[in-house]
């Protein structure tokens, strides 16, 4: 084995097996190298120019450091490495005024990083509380505009990544505390709201509708010209169904809570699509004359956590579960059950990454085996597990590219790769994810997902 500069070995052999993981190891060592000195970190930072990346960034090295602590070399001083890193991150928010709440580039997603250092260091608790205080504040501002706007909807209102569903993940984190329990309260009620009926062209709809106006893209209004409704876990209504029922099972309720993830569960029950093969998909987005007529329209689609199966398929089970949906539970089995069985190709990946890459189902299959302790899906973990180490690059920056398809001419695609650090894009994600089946629990980078 290598020579590990970063980590403490006898440390690390208590957990993860040094001569069969030499990969895993490789990176871990390769990722505590890169973050131990932050000034130098800076210069790698390719995103540095843009609000998100940066706060994403920081936020997942103080998650990583958070998960990883007890193997890091004791010639680092991980107190010392904290402070700086929570200074970055104090600087980030008082020179940037237009810092907004999401859970992935907002304040929610650099309260997780504070959240991990807090836990394995003890300190900046102070810090935190002013911090949440801010949060807060913007929560105070933000949330009666989505209200009086929810017949509007937009489509960063209410997901996890943008939205409400996320906020409230992250406020979860200190629901013992009582103005923060009353603050995802009234974001719970806002989410409740979305599964409620409203009228569009004249038929009846829940006011998780979206209009072609208020689509992201120019080729999706394009697509929906009469709106449509947004299924994944990242951006859709798979996310407000995950989050009210964790609030449920760590028994936060508020009036029409289980309603509202039954209307969630019904919809996604009447949209899933079961193949010849028994395979089960959902479509990201349902139009809405296929609503109206609950139509299912769609062929297969990737297994990613942000839009595919995976996300809304531990979703659903979350929702089965806290409110005692018998056929919620079993077909969203079903659909895990499905994943498993299914070959490479069928997955449709091709990036490493937890957003929309084989990390994202890897991540889904270690929470659905810590929750139902299925042997079946070992199987499939470690299927993925050798598909990921097979995607590490000793020459790359951080460890594993980020593989993406964009749009680089009018109609012209490309697929580009990009050496990326962040949870949800990049190597942190991947490493994260590897290290769960050697060290498997519930981490705070599970719950920043939403699964």
């Amino acid at each position: 084995m290598k020579l590990l500069y970063n980590l403490e070995l006898e440390k690390v052999k208590k957990i993860i097996d040094v001569d069969t993981n030499a990969v895993l190891l490789k990176s871990l060592d390769k990722m505590v190298g890169i973050i131990k000195d932050p000034y130098k970190l800076n210069e790698l930072l390719v995103d540095k120019g843009n609000i998100e990346s940066i706060v994403s960034i920081y936020s997942s090295i103080c998650i990583f450091i958070g998960e990883v602590k007890e193997l890091i070399s004791k010639e680092i001083d991980i107190e010392d490495l904290s402070y700086k890193y929570m200074t970055m991150i104090r600087q980030i928010i008082r020179s940037r005024g237009q810092l907004r709440v999401p859970l992935f580039g907002g304040l929610s997603d650099l309260g997780y990083g504070i959240n991990s250092i807090y836990k394995s260091t003890g300190y900046f608790k102070r810090f935190i509380d002013s911090f949440n205080k801010l949060i807060i504040s913007l929560i105070e501002d933000e949330l009666p505009k989505l209200i009086a706007d929810i017949n509007d909807l937009k489509a960063e209102s209410f997901g996890t990544m943008a939205g409400m569903a996320g906020v409230a993940s992250y406020l979860l984190l200190y629901k013992n505390e009582d103005k923060i329990r009353k603050y995802i309260e009234d974001i719970f009620r806002y989410l409740i709201m979305l599964t409620e009926e409203k009228e569009v062209f004249g038929q009846k709809v829940l006011k998780y509708y979206l209009s072609s106006d208020n689509h992201y893209s120019q080729k999706e209004r394009e697509c929906y010209t009469n709106g449509s409704f947004n299924l994944g876990l990242s951006h859709g209504i798979a996310g407000p169904l995950s989050i009210l029922s964790t609030g449920l099972n760590e028994e936060i309720e508020v009036e029409g809570q289980k309603k509202a993830i039954k209307n969630i569960l019904n919809d996604l029950k009447t949209f899933s699509c079961i193949n010849e093969k028994e395979f089960v998909y959902w479509p990201e987005k349902v139009g809405f004359d296929d609503y109206v007529n609950r139509r299912v329209n769609m062929g297969a689609n990737r297994a990613s956590w942000c839009y595919g199966s995976p996300g809304i398929a531990r979703a659903m089970y979350l929702g089965g579960k806290a409110v005692d949906d018998e056929d919620s539970i079993i077909l969203s089995l079903k659909a895990i059950d499905g994943l498993t069985k299914m070959n490479i190709n069928q997955w449709r990946l091709n990036s490493p990454t937890v957003c929309h890459g084989y990390a994202g189902l890897l991540a889904v299959m270690e929470a659905m085996y810590m929750d139902t302790g299925n042997i079946n899906y070992i199987k499939c973990i470690n299927k993925l597990e050798n598909i990921l180490l097979n995607f590490y690059k000793e020459d790359s920056i951080f460890g594993f590219m980020n593989i993406d398809t964009k749009e680089v001419d009018n109609g012209v695609y490309k697929i580009i790769e990009e050496d990326k650090i962040t949870l949800l894009q990049g190597s942190i994600g991947v490493i994260l994810s590897l290290l769960a089946i050697v060290k498997p629990m519930e981490t705070n980078w599970m719950k920043h997902l939403l699964i």
